[in-house]
């Protein structure tokens, strides 16, 4: 692997891997002998949306900060917080309270809003029962059928790849 791949780059880098191999986050850290938080915070910008992984590509907004801003659920949040880093030139601890203040802004989660109805999310992980085996899809955003069979397609390709390996 090239030592000088932009932090988008290197993310994308590490799940191919990561997907060729059917290894886990901490198995490419070890492989790959790097610390397996880098790992993790290099996927996490993968999650983020195109806007602001461009900002990251840039040079704009630092991967430490975007991770940061990562830990907001909402795209449109994550979007409005990264462009305020970047024009008020925010330090990361001033991108850590921006990222507290919009957790304390979202709307409370269902069930515990006394009786206010929402509209209702998309389920972030879905159970199958298969082969006497029990499958489990999550992704924070929430799991539709099209992502759900994406992951259940990519899953048999890393079972495939392994099996090829394995013989």
């Amino acid at each position: 692997m090239r030592e000088d791949l932009r932090p988008i780059e290197q993310a994308r880098t590490f799940k191919a891997l990561m997907d060729k191999n059917g290894w886990s986050g901490n198995q490419a850290a070890k492989t790959l002998g790097i610390a397996q938080p880098t790992v993790v915070r290099a996927l996490a910008l993968l999650e983020l949306p195109e806007p602001v992984q461009d900002q990251v590509e840039q040079g704009t907004l630092a991967p430490a900060t975007a991770y940061e801003i990562g830990k907001v659920e909402d795209p449109e949040s994550q979007q409005e917080i990264a462009d305020r880093v970047v024009s008020e030139h925010l330090s990361r601890s001033e991108t850590i309270a921006a990222v507290r203040s919009a957790a304390k802004r979202a709307p409370a989660k269902p069930g515990k809003d006394r009786g206010v109805s929402r509209t209702r999310k998309v389920p972030t992980s879905r159970t199958l029962k298969a082969a006497g085996c029990r499958i489990t899809v999550e992704h924070r955003k929430g799991v539709d059928d099209d992502l759900l069979a994406a992951a259940l397609r990519e899953a048999l390709d890393q079972v495939e790849a392994q099996r090829q390996h394995a013989a």
